[in-house]
C-alpha cells in the first residue's frame, strides 16, 4: 500500500513472489519507478490507482507482460515492449505509453494508448484514443472516448500532439 506525497523506486529483483497487488489508491500525482530487468512477466492481483483526481504514474525499465486487472487513474510508461494480458478488464482512466510494441488482450473502458512501434488489440472492446508510429491492428471493437486526455494529470510528453 503506497502513501501520498512520496515517489517510489522498486527493484523487482528483490520481489520473491511472481504475484503481488499494488495498491496506489492514495498515491495520486506520485511516480513509481520499477526496475523490472529481472522479471519480464508480472502477475498481479491488481494494480489500483486513485479513483478520482491525479493519476499515479508507473514507469517500467524493460519489456514486460502484466497479467492482472488495472483500475483507477493510472498512467504507465514502458521503455520497451508491453503486453497487457487478459486477466480481467481494466477500468478507470488508463494511459499506456510505450517505446516498443504494445499488445492489449483485455478490454479497456477509458484509455489512451501510444506506441513508438505497433499497437495490437486482441478481440476486445477498447474505449479511448490511440496513436501509433507503426501499424495498428485490432480484431475487437473501437469506441472513441476522449475522457483520459481531458482529465487532470493525464498529459502527454512535451512535443507530442
Amino acid at each position: 500500500v503506497l502513501k501520498s506525497l512520496k515517489n517510489y523506486f522498486w527493484d523487482l529483483s528483490e520481489t520473491y513472489s511472481d504475484w503481488f497487488a499494488l495498491n496506489a489508491r492514495n498515491a495520486g500525482g506520485m511516480v513509481i519507478f520499477i526496475d523490472n530487468s529481472s522479471k519480464s512477466e508480472i502477475n498481479t492481483n491488481g494494480i489500483s490507482g486513485p479513483s478520482t483526481g491525479l493519476p499515479v504514474t508507473i514507469i517500467f525499465t524493460n519489456p514486460v507482460v502484466i497479467n492482472g486487472k488495472i483500475s483507477g487513474n493510472v498512467r504507465m510508461f514502458f521503455a520497451s515492449d508491453f503486453t497487457l494480458g487478459n486477466f480481467g478488464d481494466s477500468d478507470g482512466l488508463i494511459m499506456f505509453m510505450s517505446n516498443g510494441e504494445m499488445k492489449i488482450k483485455a478490454a479497456i473502458k477509458n484509455g489512451f494508448l501510444s506506441s513508438d512501434k505497433n499497437i495490437i488489440i486482441a478481440n476486445q472492446a477498447f474505449y479511448g484514443q490511440a496513436q501509433v508510429k507503426g501499424n495498428f491492428e485490432t480484431k475487437g471493437t473501437i469506441h472513441y472516448s476522449d475522457a483520459v486526455l481531458k482529465a487532470p494529470g493525464f498529459t502527454v510528453p512535451k512535443g507530442m500532439n
